[in-house]
């Protein structure tokens, strides 16, 4: 009987250890994807602000202007998607606010 105990009991401890690392692991894992899409976002929004400022030191002004808007556009998709998810229920409206003024600034 003090045999089957043990085992009942260092099963249990295994069980909760397990878990206790897994939830360690998977936190760590979610972090280093977050950050990394985080940083795909961030290279990617300096490729653009660097593709129009040398549009602007080309003085191609129109060229700029449109690749401009064509972030803003796909801003305001992404914005729109993300108000619509449940996630972001605290947020929406500063998300739509945001998109409001950006479709406000585009129909000028």
């Amino acid at each position: 009987m003090k045999r089957k105990v043990f085992w009942i009991i260092l099963f249990l401890i295994g069980f909760v250890v397990s878990g206790f690392i897994g939830t360690l692991k998977g936190s760590t894992a979610l972090t280093k994807l977050i950050l990394e899409k985080d940083l795909g976002t961030n290279i990617t929004e300096l490729n653009c602000d660097l593709k129009v400022l040398d549009l602007l030191k080309r003085n191609e002004k129109g060229k700029a202007e449109e690749l401009l808007e064509n972030i803003i556009d796909h801003h305001i998709s992404n914005l729109g998607e993300q108000a619509k998810d449940e996630f972001y229920s605290k947020s929406r409206a500063d998300i739509m606010d945001a998109i409001q003024r950006a479709k406000s600034y585009r129909s000028k």
